[in-house]
């Protein structure tokens, strides 16, 4: 009888350990998993913000200068950058809008969109 109640315990305790492993597992594989799709985010509202102040200083291909800075984000990156007449207030500016995406190694799309009001001087000191 003691034996048994023994076995039972050996059992339970170790499915209890391995259920606690499972969840451990998953909890980092999320973790970093996380991580991953911010530190892309973070990568491409670089570049959004590197085309928008390229515009602003009358340089013509960001590109080049992101693949110097970025190889590996410039082969993967989709940059379209928009320019408009600005209205109301803004009349006289362009309205710049920059978007750019991507996806990450865990296949979630990192997507930013900015835009800045830029003067016909180009915002130059």
């Amino acid at each position: 009888m003691r034996r048994g109640f023994l076995v039972l315990e050996i059992i339970i305790s170790s499915a209890l350990i391995a259920v606690a492993l499972i969840g451990y597992g998953v909890i980092t594989h999320n973790l970093v998993r996380a991580h991953d799709q911010s530190i892309v985010e973070h990568r491409v509202r670089g570049a959004a913000e590197l085309a928008i102040n390229c515009v602003r200083a009358g340089v013509t291909d960001a590109g080049d200068i992101l693949a110097a800075l970025d190889p590996d984000l410039a082969d993967m990156l989709d940059l379209t950058i928009e320019e408009a007449p600005a209205e109301g207030e803004w009349a006289g500016a362009r309205r710049v809008t920059v978007t750019a995406s991507t996806l990450s190694s865990s296949a979630h799309q990192a997507r930013v969109t900015l835009t800045a009001m830029i003067s016909a001087a180009g915002d130059r000191p």
